[in-house]
């Protein structure tokens, strides 16, 4: 198999040296029919993409177990995750899902009443005919954050508990997560991963 010199034109062989025999200058040939690199190389881009495997996992009622950490997800999207390693004790519960419900009743309680006063102040404003400002207009929108905080706190249901030296988390469980489901899903958490998950009291359903 011959290639033209890109310098002069002359026919190069496909063993030919690093210089042109017509001119004497390099020629910058290289080989890609022979030599196992560009067979290699072929071959690479003749293969079809292959992600990396996903590591092994078990799920349930949101909530994901692999052999290196425990996480809480939105979707398919890790909301809150917990290290193995960081992990001294792990139990099943049933009550409040928040580890801080006070503090977040109280967040809540101060965010609608600012957003009850933005209102108020709002209508007193468009009563008298008076220039409404921006800020009160916006500031009755804390009355929806501050509805979610209070319900977020207030919430109710499963939840694993972690505590360890990066201190307590608590993996909710999705409303519609069964007991009986649950037990399973641990169950075979423990026995795959060796995890020692205590069992706290709680309605059956």
């Amino acid at each position: 198999m011959t290639n033209p010199c890109p310098h002069c034109g002359a026919s190069l062989t496909t063993a030919a040296t690093a210089k042109c025999p017509e001119c004497g200058r390099d020629s910058n040939f290289r080989p890609f029919d022979h030599g196992p690199t560009a067979a290699a190389a072929r071959a690479t881009l003749n293969q079809p993409f292959a992600p990396p495997p996903l590591e092994d996992c078990l799920e349930y009622g949101g909530v994901r177990i692999t052999a290196t950490a425990i996480a809480e997800l939105d979707g398919d999207r890790p909301l809150v995750t917990v290290k193995r390693a960081n992990i001294e004790r792990a139990a099943l519960g049933w009550g409040r899902q928040s580890c801080r419900a006070f503090g977040l009743l109280v967040f809540g309680a101060v965010l609608i009443l600012l957003g009850l006063t933005s209102a108020l102040t709002l209508l007193g404003a468009l009563s008298d005919g008076g220039k409404i400002s921006s800020v009160w207009a916006w500031g009755t929108t804390l009355n929806i954050l501050g509805c979610w905080a209070v319900y977020d706190a207030m919430r109710r249901g499963f939840f694993l508990q972690t505590d360890g030296p990066t201190g307590r988390q608590r993996l909710c469980f999705g409303r519609r997560a069964r007991r009986s489901r649950i037990d399973e899903f641990l169950t075979e958490a423990e026995r795959q991963y060796g995890y020692q998950i205590e069992r706290e009291l709680g309605p059956r359903s």
